[in-house]
């Protein structure tokens, strides 16, 4: 079940401001970081269009690496474009409050679509994708970033419990929930490809298993606008691109604080979200090795998971 565009629509300037303070979480930049430089190592110029912009910290994180590319932010909430307008102040960039349902863009116009845990959320995911066809330039890939439900449990649980130690308190208490929420409204990695093979992309798509902020719960999928599909440059089978991950090389300690908390946050109006008790424990102390490329993480082909 979808959350609802019109809820994102009217979301009051109050939890888009949270939600800004969300994501600047290291683990979250870290996330921003890998897309970014994803996205940069397969278009060097041109024009970019991030579909479900948010407060824009994606956006800016492409300018960072690369000021050749033509930035353009597309979002349904007039909040988040408000936000987004503040954080890329002194960028040139076209932010367009619009549904991806339908917008003013001209065909043939983008070199590159790209949005990032967007997919999922909205009400007409169809009409969205063949909305992207049209306004992308023939020969031309949108690379969309989206969670997923089937997870691993394990090692998710593990990844998740790692990010937590590098957050304040209130998102160790909250992050557990909202996570559960977030997989929980995903689709599972077949869903995602029945999806892709009713729109213009259905022979010319490849979804990878890949890890964002060190988080296993991410597909990359590539939609890309052939005019021939016999020259379609996507193999049958699944790729095994690697998105890298920058972590600083360090080795220290962490001590884990012993705190309970049972608390809701009600983020809009009808987004309530409940917290379960969350406990951190102080009695014993682990030592944390991350050498530089321990996140280099490789997508794996889909044929090869049960």
């Amino acid at each position: 079940m979808r959350i609802g565009d019109d809820r994102f629509r009217r979301l009051p300037r109050f939890a888009a401001r949270l939600y800004d303070r969300i994501v600047q979480i290291r683990p979250v930049q870290l996330q921003f970081t890998q897309v970014a430089r994803d996205l940069c190592s397969r278009l060097s110029e041109g024009l970019l269009l991030d579909v479900g912009t948010g407060p824009g910290r994606l956006l800016r994180e492409i300018h960072r690496i690369n000021r050749d590319i033509e930035l353009f932010g597309l979002d349904i909430s007039s909040s988040m474009i408000l936000i987004a307008e503040r954080n890329l102040s002194g960028i040139p960039v076209d932010l367009r409050q619009e549904n991806i349902s339908r917008t003013s863009y001209p065909s043939n116009y983008f070199d590159l679509v790209t949005c990032t845990g967007s997919l999922y959320l909205w009400d007409e995911p169809e009409e969205g994708i063949e909305e992207i066809y049209r306004i992308l330039k023939p020969d031309r890939a949108a690379y969309l970033y989206e969670p997923y439900r089937d997870v691993d449990a394990e090692k998710f649980s593990d990844a998740f419990r790692a990010n937590l130690q590098q957050v304040n308190l209130l998102l160790r208490a909250i992050g557990p929930s909202l996570m559960r929420r977030v997989i929980k409204t995903a689709r599972r990695v077949d869903e995602y490809g029945e999806l892709i093979r009713r729109t213009s992309f259905a022979n010319s798509h490849r979804i990878d298993r890949v890890v964002l902020g060190n988080l296993p719960m991410w597909l990359r999928i590539e939609l890309r606008k052939v005019s021939d599909l016999s020259d379609s440059p996507l193999p049958r089978q699944m790729g095994e691109d690697a998105l890298e991950a920058t972590r600083p090389r360090s080795q220290h300690y962490r001590i884990y604080v012993s705190v309970t908390a049972r608390a809701g946050v009600r983020l809009a109006p009808g987004i309530w979200t409940p917290l379960h008790p969350v406990r951190y424990r102080s009695d014993r102390l682990r030592r944390v090795r991350r050498p530089m490329n321990d996140l280099m993480q490789r997508s794996v082909p889909l044929d090869r998971y049960p």
